[in-house]
């Protein structure tokens, strides 16, 4: 079995402009994508809770992360089949910046790891 396992997916700066305007081929080439899809599996960390305008960051020591659900689209678009969120940043808007990322998650067909309703 040939898996795959990505880092940090985190859109910030140029990568969220990218990803706000759709251009998942600047982010994801061709070339890349025939790799990740030529995988039997492929999983990359999400690293950045979908959030939405009415959401409120936690208050912590450094960054919050957030994004739109155009960054699941993107990692879709990539082929990742997906999506681990144990990580430090999936709790930056709270329960409900988790769930919209599953939510999203499961809307675009990403498997998810990582978070769950029960142990």
């Amino acid at each position: 079995m040939n898996v795959i396992v990505a880092g940090d997916f985190a859109p910030r700066a140029r990568l969220a402009q990218q990803i706000k305007e759709r251009k998942f081929c600047d982010i994801f080439p061709k070339e890349l994508q025939t790799i990740i899809k030529s995988a039997d599996y492929s999983l990359v960390n999400f690293e950045s809770p979908v959030i939405e305008d009415t959401f409120s960051p936690i208050k912590k020591c450094g960054l919050n992360l957030g994004c739109s659900e155009n960054a699941v689209e993107a990692i879709k678009y990539a082929g990742f089949k997906c999506a681990t969120l144990a990580n430090n940043h999936r709790l930056d808007y709270g329960e409900a910046g988790l769930n919209k990322t599953v939510e999203c998650c499961q809307k675009w067909e990403i498997d998810v790891v990582g978070v769950g309703g029960n142990l």
